[in-house]
């Protein structure tokens, strides 16, 4: 029944946002009573917090399965297939489409209490993207190890930039700004030097 509740808070909160959700809509797509949802979670906000915290988790473990899978791709196309990754799983995977959404678009009463959930994901976030990059052979043969967590701020706040286009105008505009930004970055990025 928890996971029934669940499946149904996470569907109610991405379609329709914290505020146009209530325990009573959720408890009507389960098929019991809203005092039952009280037996698992102690409040709407006990319930809208549990779904992204677990959302968060869940999505943490799929960026890592996706990496591990290019794993053996040049670096290039790892990071410039991410995009693409992302607002495929967006449009969709119902947990990242919320997860995105309240992040950028949190209700005001628990923005802070989004917050604290979402800081440790980004920074997570980092820093399986500081170990990937220090681990590629590419970072062996170049110069500049010392500035990979400047690189991986720089390729994350690009991520974010593209991703809330996507939500604001739609995949074409996202794509339109993956391709302007990404010859500029992958140049930048590397200096110059020519290894693979």
């Amino acid at each position: 029944m928890k996971k029934e509740i669940f499946n149904a808070a996470l569907s109610a909160f991405a379609n329709n946002g914290y505020e146009g959700t209530s325990l009573a809509q959720i408890a009507d797509k389960v098929g019991i009573k809203k005092p039952s949802i009280y037996a698992h979670y102690k409040s709407k906000q006990d319930l809208f917090l549990t779904v992204i915290r677990q959302s968060l988790e869940r999505e943490k473990q799929h960026i890592v399965s996706y990496f591990i899978e290019v794993k053996n791709k040049p670096l290039e196309f790892q990071l410039r297939t991410f995009f693409d990754w992302l607002c495929l799983k967006i449009k969709k995977d119902s947990h990242v489409a919320f997860i995105f959404r309240m992040t950028y678009f949190p209700p005001a009463q628990l923005e802070k209490e989004i917050a604290i959930l979402v800081a440790p994901f980004l920074k997570d976030m980092e820093k399986l993207l500081n170990r990937l990059l220090r681990n590629h052979p590419y970072f062996k043969a170049v110069s500049f190890k010392e500035e990979i967590e400047t690189i991986s701020i720089a390729y994350i706040t690009i991520v974010d930039g593209c991703v809330l286009e996507l939500f604001f105008t739609g995949e074409k505009e996202f794509q339109r700004r993956v391709n302007a930004i990404w010859p500029i970055f992958w140049r930048g990025f590397r200096g110059g030097n020519q290894h693979e």
